[in-house]
């Protein structure tokens, strides 16, 4: 129970990193922080 607790906590994680990683760093395909920046003006 423990090891999949663990193994779910890692998976969702990164999912999350992931996702947030896009737009300040334009990692994984995001757009980055210069069209982040023109989206927000």
């Amino acid at each position: 129970m423990k090891l999949g607790r663990l193994l779910a906590r890692l998976f969702i994680g990164s999912l999350f990193f992931a996702h947030g990683a896009q737009k300040p760093f334009g990692w994984f395909g995001g757009s980055g922080p210069e069209a982040t920046g023109e989206t927000m003006d």
